[in-house]
């Protein structure tokens, strides 16, 4: 699968959405019908990303040089038709490194 979208999910993606807050948007829907607008973000050690060959690079670098190889997942998702809701959600959570960090338990 592909970040919030596994193997055999009953999500498909519509539409990927422009860029927000440095995260990745797309528009999913599953049956129901129901659609929502997902938000993704990847922390690897102390990098945050949403492109996936970052992600991998940075986590073939840990491994190699023996960097910290916690990895977090950050996904924020609306069933609203924008992605107003996710703009205010991180205006007020903060950065989003710093949740990362604090789920992975180093804050």
């Amino acid at each position: 699968g592909t970040g919030v979208l596994r193997e055999e999910d009953r999500w498909v993606r519509v539409a990927d959405l422009p860029d927000l807050g440095g995260g990745s948007m797309m528009r999913i829907t599953a049956p129901g019908p129901v659609e929502r607008i997902v938000g993704t973000w990847y922390r690897v050690g102390d990098a945050t990303t949403h492109d996936p060959l970052a992600v991998k690079l940075a986590t073939l670098k840990a491994r190699l040089l023996g960097g910290p190889q916690r990895a977090v997942a950050v996904h924020v998702a609306t069933e609203a038709r924008t992605t107003a809701p996710i703009a205010r959600f991180l205006a007020a959570m903060g950065p989003v490194d710093r949740l990362a960090d604090t789920a992975a338990g180093l804050r």
